[in-house]
């Protein structure tokens, strides 16, 4: 593993992370709202979209770290739509930037409630087309190991399994001091509904990351790749997501939800799956230089 693309590790995590937060979140206020009513979901949603654009933001530093400096990456946009890097850069800008727009709206009570949410929706479009961007850049036929089908299912995968894992870690936080002061609050009832969602979404995500990794590496014969690292890995989404999806799934079943101990769990559960995703990203860019696959 190349411990000299950390840089770039953390920008296509973070970002990626954002994206997949910010459509889960979108999925969650558009399908529970109409059972609880609008202003309710945005109650428990609310601080969750905000922590999204501190996320994206922090990708995008990463990014320019990784170019080198802010005036490489606004000289990257120079060939917007030949170039996939110039895609990518284009695209996050204008994620970040519409994610933006919709917090200040939200924040604001701008305009109705269509008007915020067809924003919302083209927020999560360029936020998709911007992890689409972000895989074309490594599907080049001098790379066979990054030319395949596993470039974009991994950053989609990875985008979705932490993005589902941050929002359920993020509606816990939210409640969890809301309910420790008032238990019969009626964001409790919510708070569950949501969590069944998210527990169900995190499982499903982690069973096809468990599904494409082993492929991917019988494909390639990577038997130098498929060592302590790979082995790690997976230990740490099964134990993340797993333990995670699991948890969830159990208090939105009793009446722990919401409360600081589930708080805890879910957020150590988190920082595995971020460790084991960010393990996998290390060991992609090092396929490149092992020459595995050509």
């Amino acid at each position: 593993m190349d411990t000299t693309e950390f840089p770039l590790v953390l920008f296509t995590i973070a970002t990626q992370m954002a994206v997949g937060a910010f459509v889960v979140l979108g999925a969650v206020q558009l399908f529970i709202a109409r059972q609880y009513g609008r202003a309710a979901v945005e109650t428990l949603t609310r601080p969750a979209g905000y922590a999204v654009g501190v996320v994206m933001v922090l990708g995008l530093v990463a990014s320019i770290l990784h170019l080198g400096s802010p005036q490489r990456a606004l000289n990257s946009l120079r060939h917007l739509g030949t170039s996939p890097l110039s895609n990518e850069i284009a695209l996050g800008l204008a994620f970040a930037a519409a994610g933006f727009a919709f917090a200040v709206l939200e924040w604001r009570r701008i305009g109705t409630s269509r008007v915020r949410q067809a924003l919302a929706g083209g927020t999560a479009v360029i936020g998709l087309a911007f992890v689409w961007a972000s895989a074309r850049i490594y599907q080049l036929p001098a790379q066979p190991a990054w030319n395949t089908w596993y470039t974009p299912a991994s950053f989609f995968a990875t985008a979705l399994l932490l993005g589902t894992l941050a929002i359920g870690t993020a509606f816990v936080i939210a409640a969890a001091r809301r309910l420790q002061a008032d238990r019969n609050d009626p964001i409790a009832g919510l708070l569950r509904t949501c969590l069944r969602w998210v527990a169900t979404g995190s499982i499903a995500m982690l069973g096809v990351e468990l599904v494409i990794i082993p492929i991917y590496a019988v494909q390639l014969g990577a038997q130098p790749a498929v060592g302590a690292p790979f082995i790690l890995r997976l230990v740490l989404l099964v134990l993340g997501a797993g333990i995670l999806g699991l948890a969830l799934y159990w208090a939105a079943s009793t009446e722990r939800a919401g409360t600081l101990s589930l708080a805890a769990i879910t957020t150590a559960a988190l920082a595995l799956v971020l460790v084991g995703e960010g393990i996998g990203r290390l060991l992609f860019y090092g396929l490149a230089q092992s020459g595995i696959g050509s």
